[in-house]
């Protein structure tokens, strides 16, 4: 039974704010046929509770997908391993993908992780498949899903969809092909430092810093140096110590001393010290000086959240 315990949990959370119609299923589906209809309107809080209960969070604890249905952007965090798949009967897998189908966040958040709980056999060539639907937030789930999962097969039709008319999509693809981590997929996603929309140019830098992409450091450094969104800059300079490139250590050296953002120095004094430069430390040490003395004049006005929703 696929997480019984936990699914069950979620579902009566979500069921005490707001009664839904049973679905009729087999004893062995009911579990996840009774979180999926629980789902349905469930207030994001507690949609929220019911998400952490399934898991499949990506790189760190919570999904790191660029676009998913219930929060649009995430920030790259240090990649975890995978977990071990449950067992999920070919009933279920076909119930999952049709509530993809459903203009529900909650249910579309849902399915998609519970699909990531399978094996790569079941669920690859479906998610493949939506790749191509003509509905652009189809597109967004299918590439999240096969983000988690991971599947080489997906390769190349995720780089297609590096050219597609959604940003959501767009950055759904660069974040799922460098989790894959197939190097055939470093030129298309190096390209994509350069989209119009914030959003993809972070996931590509997020994708590049996750595979072996030394080839493209100079395109990083560029984005370091000239791009207007401090998000990606940060992403950039994690990025640049994943790779560890010394070819890097100037322009970080000079991003700790003279970029405007606080987060964004203190990044590049970490990926300094990533790379094995010397200076790291202290420049880690300046910069939080400086962010702990400029704290007591930071008007609330100007805390604001920098990961939006994308519009395409």
């Amino acid at each position: 039974m696929l997480r019984s315990v936990a699914l069950t949990l979620a579902a009566v959370l979500i069921a005490r704010v707001h009664e839904p119609r049973m679905t009729t299923a087999a004893p062995g589906d009911q579990d996840i046929h009774q979180l999926m209809t629980s789902a349905r309107n469930a207030p994001t809080p507690l949609c929220a509770l019911a998400v952490a209960a399934v898991g499949n969070y990506g790189w760190g604890r919570w999904s790191d997908a660029p676009v998913t249905p219930l929060a649009p952007v995430r920030q790259p965090r240090e990649r975890q391993g995978r977990k071990g798949r449950d067992s999920v009967s070919t009933a279920d897998v076909t119930f999952l993908f049709e509530n993809l189908q459903i203009e529900d966040a909650c249910v579309r958040e849902l399915a998609v992780r519970l699909l990531a709980n399978a094996e790569e056999s079941q669920v690859a060539t479906g998610l493949t498949q939506r790749l191509a639907s003509a509905d652009s937030s189809i597109r967004e789930l299918a590439a999240f899903g096969l983000g988690l999962v991971e599947p080489k097969s997906a390769v190349d039709p995720l780089m297609s969809k590096l050219k597609d008319p959604s940003a959501g999509v767009r950055a759904n693809s660069a974040w799922a092909l460098g989790r894959i981590g197939d190097g055939r997929a470093v030129p298309p996603v190096t390209r994509a430092l350069t989209d119009n929309y914030a959003v993809v140019r972070q996931a590509a830098a997020g994708a590049l810093g996750q595979m072996d992409s030394s080839s493209a450091v100079p395109a990083l450094l560029k984005i370091l140096r000239e791009d207007a969104d401090p998000s990606v800059r940060l992403t950039v300079a994690w990025a640049l110590g994943q790779l560890g490139s010394e070819q890097a250590v100037s322009a970080l050296s000079q991003t700790v001393q003279g970029d405007k953002d606080d987060q964004v120095r203190e990044m590049s004094a970490w990926a300094l010290g990533e790379i094995g430069d010397k200076s790291a430390a202290t420049a880690l040490a300046a910069v939080r000086a400086s962010r702990s003395a400029a704290s007591f004049s930071v008007r609330p006005s100007s805390l604001k959240s920098r990961n939006s929703a994308v519009s395409p």
